[in-house]
């Protein structure tokens, strides 16, 4: 029996093509914020360990080596929890913890639930790829300028080279001579996917799941920045 024929130029074929990519965008999406968001917690929760052991016990370079060494041998991930990356957990949760900071990046991600609701423990962080996180702890200071830059890669879909450039150019500086020079507001539901790729190809998360090879990515258009 011969295979019906699909007119592939089609207007019904477009649409119903357009609504199962719209489909996979979404559940793309949803993954990706899941996993990251649950990665940046338990970093966050790693952090504050580290965190107390230094206080109470002056734990230093060579506990933390013996640790990332421990972790990889228990649990056979290769990366991730290096040294260096712990030292990165301790400084998130120690510079990130501060209640006020996490309730003012809360209201300006536009999120519906409050901090409490959250666990209090950085969930909101989530909404950004770890390497990006890394990338604000070492080029800037302010909580004001952290926020700023979280919210704006977060609603423009910035690669972790874009956030760089954003820095480097003072954006941040400028935002605040000229405050209505964005709509992110209103962008940033729709933008979040932009972050879908970042996250999944993350060779932290990866590594966590058991991944050895970066996952295809798609391309997606970005209608804020382009870079």
């Amino acid at each position: 029996m011969p295979k019906p024929k699909i007119k592939e130029t089609g207007t019904d074929y477009s649409l119903f093509l357009k609504k199962i990519i719209g489909e996979i965008s979404h559940t793309k999406l949803n993954v990706a914020r899941v996993i990251n968001t649950d990665i940046t917690r338990l970093y966050w929760n790693i952090g504050a360990m580290i965190f107390e052991k230094q206080k109470t016990e002056g734990w230093g370079e060579g506990v933390i080596e013996k640790l990332s060494r421990d972790i990889e041998k228990k649990t056979g991930i290769s990366s991730g929890f290096s040294p260096r990356n712990l030292w990165f957990m301790k400084q998130f949760y120690e510079e990130y913890s501060d209640t006020v900071f996490l309730k003012q990046l809360v209201s300006e991600l536009k999120l519906k639930q409050p901090v409490s609701e959250l666990g209090g423990n950085g969930a909101p962080l989530g909404i950004l790829p770890w390497g990006h996180h890394i990338l604000l702890m070492q080029k800037t200071k302010k909580n004001g300028e952290r926020i700023y830059y979280i919210t704006m890669a977060a609603a423009c879909g910035w690669s972790r080279k874009v956030l760089l450039n954003q820095i480097k150019a003072n954006a941040y500086k400028h935002h605040r001579q000229l405050p209505k020079q964005h709509n992110f507001k209103k962008t940033l539901p729709a933008h979040l996917q932009l972050q879908a790729d970042e996250m999944l190809k993350s060779n932290y998360n990866l590594s966590f799941l058991g991944i050895d090879k970066p996952l295809t990515n798609a391309v997606w258009k970005n209608d804020c920045l382009k870079n």
